[in-house]
């Protein structure tokens, strides 16, 4: 199926014109042709049942044979799990689906000039953001921002991590409350209080 759609789609014919013909959504179409365009080596060990499709679908997240094939070493080849190959191949980038993703929005991403590459496996549209080092200078920013509101409302001091560290929790210690004597203003006004709730009591 993968070979006779590409086979297919190189007669001239749109993915929309395939779709109709055999009655699916142009996603399967394009789906079928992100597996037909794999590394050569990888549709022969998928016939002789030597890797699944999932295999197929964890390698199809980049286009680069190059890269496929260097991840399929890297993970011991036909022992190799799908969810390493597809680490490997997108441990540069950032899934949409990650908090500080998130937290930047991938339309501010877009603005300020970083490319994305869709998923077409994923069913929750996922895509990965190719520019790292763009989505954490943008977080920083917005931290920044947040960091500079907190401090105008009287925060004394503020650190900025765009993403979580464990290691650094040991530099901090847990401040203890200590209890003081109330202020004499302070007394009248709970013995206020406790008047209300006594009469809202009554």
């Amino acid at each position: 199926q993968f070979v006779a759609f590409k086979e297919l789609i190189d007669t001239g014919r749109s993915v929309e014109e395939v779709a109709a013909r055999f009655g699916v959504t142009p996603l399967v179409i394009q789906r079928r042709l992100r597996l037909a365009n794999l590394h050569p080596m990888f549709l022969p060990l998928y016939r002789a049942d030597r890797v699944t499709l999932d295999h197929l679908m964890a390698l199809a997240v980049t286009d680069d044979h190059a890269r496929q094939h260097q991840a399929w070493e890297a993970c011991d080849g036909v022992h190799s799990s799908p969810e390493d190959l597809r680490h490997a191949l997108t441990e540069a980038e950032m899934s949409s689906e990650s908090p500080i993703a998130k937290f930047v929005g991938i339309d501010a991403y877009h603005a300020a000039g970083g490319a994305t590459r869709s998923d077409l496996f994923s069913e929750i549209g996922e895509m990965y953001l190719l520019d790292r080092p763009l989505l954490e200078k943008l977080a920083k920013e917005k931290l920044d921002a947040c960091a500079a509101q907190l401090k105008t409302d009287g925060a004394a001091w503020v650190d900025i991590l765009p993403t979580e560290q464990y290691w650094r929790r040991g530099d901090y210690t847990r401040v203890r409350m200590h209890e003081r004597p109330a202020t004499e203003t302070e007394q009248e006004q709970e013995s206020a209080l406790l008047a209300q709730i006594e009469a809202l009591e009554q």
